[in-house]
């Protein structure tokens, strides 16, 4: 759970970053076409970037002298040794990190859900309305009053609302969409917003995307020698009007000051094309910051229970030397053949994990704590019913424990 919480972290801040450059540098060029494929882009970056193999960006970082100040995503939120599950009544372990993945895949399923009821919607008004086909297009005519929309290869719209020229509009409108199939731009986006609905920029995605593809079907109603004043006229007119569905595309867009602001606008000069070339070293720092290096042989990523991840040398030990006032603790390279401690350690009232432990020393590969007395060091073997009811669950795999006695009392 842990580690699709990290996973949607991830793919969030490729598709933030991402986004936000398209919406910044291209969302007012006049490249549409071009644009459609970028916002398709964003989404598959975001959702296969985070899965790509680890970049060796050590290596990477110490021949590139533009690159040196950039850490990969863990080490932003990766943890600092300190951070310990909560234990609550009777030992129970409150895993916060497996909480929050499953209020995140809640709201997922609830919006997905919903996504799958619009869409039965849809085929419920085009399976009810009398069909007609025509070049591969099927021309739906409702059974009830309905702005007129596009499903794939469906024109659902009313022959007797329009006028001849109007209808004419209206349907080569919608043919655009059709043929472009534009609808599957629309449901990837709709699929963007249940994904990543925690993101707020992902709505506003959504948003840019139905309206690009508004701009790629006007401009091919004006490009078939439609006069445009009169189809500006037109959009004006519908105004009034309502969308037929969030998921369909509907010639009744609310968008009609952006939409008769492109269709005015000049085509945007070529060289304006170097801003998509800005997208591809992002793509590469996105890259190397959401994908860490995990070129050691022996190191592997384990997640904590709130969701960070420590670094594990599995080709080490944790020894420990308690003869004297110092606590000695040290990384130290392991036997063939032996297999490390999993448990917990217990370090007079702190907890550590093995994972944790090993991330405190792992700066200078060792650590020295000062006590009062010489300290008392024990250890307690896996499922061991003493030590499982006085530090919970986490007991489970094993105890080893250091503290200090209590010191003696003269009389």
């Amino acid at each position: 759970m842990e580690t699709l919480l990290y996973y949607l972290l991830k793919a969030n801040v490729v598709f933030t970053l991402l986004f936000l450059a398209y919406y910044v540098m291209l969302r007012r060029e006049k490249f549409l076409n071009a644009n459609r494929l970028l916002l398709l882009m964003i989404f598959a970056a975001a959702i296969i970037l985070p899965l790509c193999p680890a970049f060796n960006y050590e290596g990477f970082l110490k021949s590139n002298v533009l690159l040196k100040g950039f850490k990969p995503l863990s080490q932003f939120y990766g943890g600092s040794g300190n951070s310990n599950p909560t234990t609550g009544h009777a030992g129970v372990v409150i895993n916060y990190g497996l909480w929050l993945t499953v209020i995140y895949l809640a709201a997922v399923m609830f919006l997905l859900g919903r996504f799958i009821a619009h869409i039965a919607r849809i085929i419920k008004v085009i399976s009810k309305g009398a069909k007609q086909e025509i070049d591969g297009i099927w021309y739906c005519e409702p059974s009830t009053k309905i702005s007129p929309f596009s499903f794939f290869k469906f024109i659902v719209i009313k022959s007797d609302a329009y006028a001849d020229g109007e209808y004419q509009q209206v349907v080569l409108h919608e043919l655009c969409h059709c043929r472009q199939l534009h609808s599957v731009d629309v449901l990837l986006a709709e699929l963007a917003c249940a994904c990543m609905w925690i993101n707020p920029l992902v709505f506003l995605y959504k948003r840019q995307v139905k309206l690009n593809l508004e701009f790629l079907a006007d401009d091919a109603v004006l490009q078939s020698g439609i006069d445009c004043k009169s189809y500006q006229l037109n959009l004006l007119a519908s105004l009034i009007n309502s969308p037929a569905n969030l998921f369909a595309n509907s010639f009744h867009s609310s968008k009609i000051k952006q939409r008769v602001s492109m269709m005015n606008a000049r085509p945007s000069p070529l060289l304006n094309r170097y801003k998509y070339a800005v997208l591809i070293p992002l793509l590469a720092v996105l890259y190397i910051i959401t994908n860490p290096s995990q070129a050691k042989s022996h190191t592997v990523q384990q997640p904590s229970a709130f969701g960070r991840y420590f670094t594990v040398e599995t080709n080490t030990d944790i020894t420990i030397d308690a003869r004297t006032d110092t606590v000695k603790i040290r990384l130290e390279p392991r036997k063939k053949g032996t297999e490390g401690f999993k448990g917990i350690y217990v370090v007079e009232s702190k907890i550590y994990t093995d994972a944790e432990l090993r991330n405190v020393l792992k700066p200078a590969g060792k650590l020295d704590i000062r006590l009062a007395r010489r300290p008392i060091i024990g250890m307690f073997t896996p499922n061991d019913s003493n030590a499982i009811k006085e530090w919970g669950q986490r007991a489970a795999k094993g105890v080893i424990f250091i503290k200090t006695p209590a010191a003696k009392v003269s009389r």
